[in-house]
Formats: structure tokens, sequence, C-alpha cells
């Protein structure tokens, strides 16, 4: 651990924001960042020159609500570079809060009372008026590197197939990767779960059900909700097309009868103590849940333990799958 600010003088916070760079991505030249940043801001904004993790402090602010602005201001800009560039570059969209719990009876070495800590792999907001100290996390590269028992054990599972990866599984694989990729968990769980989409099947509607349809569509036809016009004609074809649409299971139902062809598999990756481990077919439709909940409402809206859960069952079950598909185990 060592000290971030200065601790005494006036009031003054500094916003420190790391980014990270893809590993196949040509480094942008972090004193331009730094510069451009600084201008489109009006204030300074330093940048650590390191190997594909990067600090940029902007500031100081004399209110912590400014720079609580530039973070805002900051990430907008960032993310605008982003997406007009095609670029890879990885930054949180999140302040972290300093942890002040037990700094108040700690000493540093100078016989001064620690004020809080700071965890400076995620963006925060240092006090440099108060005595701050990194929490000393180690930051290491977000995939370590694999020793030689680890690759040996690995190929030696691999099966010795000569046929091409294409199609769906081609697709679910590059997907894969590519989420692995992402230092974000909100971003990569997504990707996940979006991998086990690409390998679902099509599967028809039970005649049972598709008859209901049927009926149900006949029944409103013969409503003559249509001659109310207005908004109740343009609901009447809204609702018959999407029942004319409906020929096929659920995505989420596809995703659980995957999950059930390949429960062997899944059930050794996942282990026994996971909670949603006695009922896979449960936690199939949960993941797919917590995921709908991702991308169409912006946000977990979930207790974090459930995020946890679901991630770990998600890197379980995607495994188990993508594993057997390349052994040309099971469907």
């Amino acid at each position: 651990m060592k000290r971030i600010s200065a601790g005494q003088g006036a009031a003054r916070y500094t916003l420190y924001l790391p980014v990270r760079f893809h590993q196949l991505a040509l480094p942008i030249d972090m004193r331009q960042l730094a510069g451009n940043l600084s201008a489109k801001l009006g204030v300074d904004v330093a940048a650590t020159q390191g190997e594909g993790w990067e600090q940029l402090r902007i500031g100081p602010f004399d209110s912590e609500a400014g720079a609580k602005e530039a973070f805002l201001k900051s990430t907008r800009y960032l993310a605008t570079l982003c997406v007009d560039r095609l670029y890879p570059l990885f930054f949180h969209m999140e302040q972290q809060p300093l942890d002040q719990s037990g700094a108040e009876v700690l000493i540093d070495g100078d016989g001064r009372r620690i004020d809080a800590f700071a965890f400076l792999y995620m963006p925060c907001i240092v006090p440099e008026h108060q005595n701050v100290w990194d929490s000393g996390a180690f930051v290491g590269q977000w995939h370590p590197q694999m020793t030689d028992e680890q690759l040996a054990d690995t190929l030696g599972k691999a099966a010795a197939i000569a046929e091409p990866l294409q199609g769906r599984l081609a697709v679910a694989i590059q997907t894969y990767i590519a989420a692995a990729a992402i230092p974000f968990w909100t971003a990569q769980y997504v990707g996940f779960v979006t991998c086990l989409e690409a390998l679902c099947e099509e599967e028809p509607l039970p005649s049972a059900q598709l008859q209901a349809l049927s009926d149900i569509g006949e029944a409103i036809e013969s409503a003559k909700l249509r001659e109310m016009g207005g908004a109740h004609a343009a609901m009447v074809d809204s609702v018959i097309m999407h029942i004319k649409k409906q020929r096929t299971i659920s995505i989420q139902n596809q995703i659980k009868n995957l999950v059930k062809s390949h429960e062997i598999s899944i059930a050794e990756h996942l282990g026994s103590s996971h909670p949603w481990s006695k009922n896979l077919a449960a936690g199939a439709k949960k993941m797919y849940y917590i995921r709908s909940r991702i991308v169409h409402d912006g946000t977990w809206g979930i207790p974090d333990e459930d995020v946890s859960q679901a991630r770990e069952f998600a890197i379980a079950v995607v495994k188990g799958v993508l594993l057997d598909k390349l052994a040309n185990i099971a469907p």
C-alpha cells in the first residue's frame, strides 16, 4: 500500500479514471488523450504511461461535485471515441466510493490517521486534503499466464476431429472468445448468454398450442374490434400479426432444452456447491431472465448475490455446451 494524497491544505479533489487497452489494439498516445481531455474539460489532465493499463488523473477541483461532473463528461467523451472510431478501450462507467471502514483507527508510518482507502483500478475521487491510501489490491493481467500443466491438460482433452468449425458453432465460439476478453461482468454475461442463443435450434410449438393460437386469432377477428377504428384497429392488426409469427417455442425454452441436452458436462463445470446445481432447467430460466433485465431495463434490478450466481452459472453452461459440441458429444 502507498499514500495517494498529500493529506493537508485546502479542500481539493482529484478524479482517478483508469482505462485499459484491448491486447490486440494499437494503444492510444496517452499524452495526446490527456491533452485533448484537458481542453474539453478545462482542467489539468495527467496520464501514466503504462503497458495497457493506464491511469488518467483529472483535476484538482475545488469541490467533489466538480469532480463528479468531470467524471460524467469524461465517460461520455471516451464512449464517443470508442463508438466513432470502433476502438476497444475499456473503462468503467460507475464510480467506486472510497473505503472508510476501519480507516479511522489506522495510523500510517508517520503517525497520521488514515482517512480512507481507494481502489485505483476503478474510477474514484480522492480528496487531496485527506490522508488517502491505495488499498494495495494487486492489479495484474486480466488473463493470467497459463501453466504448462494447464495447457497440456486442456489440449489433451481436445478431440482430434478433422471437421470445419462453421455455422452456429463458429458464431458461438467467436462470441464466447469476444465475451471472455471483456473486463466488465455485465457485458460479459450478456455475451455468454448470446453464445447460447446462437447455438439454439428453432423448435416448432406443439400442435395443440398452434391450434390454440389459431382459435385465439379467429376469436379476435370475429369480435369486429377493427370497426371501432383508431387504436383498436391498429392493435388488432398487431396482435394478429404476432399470433401468425408465433410458430416456434421461445428462446428461453430453447436455451432450457439446450441445457437439458448437456446436463452432465454443465454439472461437471458448475459443481454441486452452486445453489442452482440441483435444478439446471430452473437455473437456465433465471439466467435468461437476468439477461433480459440487463438488455431491456438497462439494469440488473436484482440482488448482487443473484448476479454473481448467474454469472457463475452462465460460464459453466457455455463451457459445458461448447466443449461437448467441440467433441461432438450430445446434439
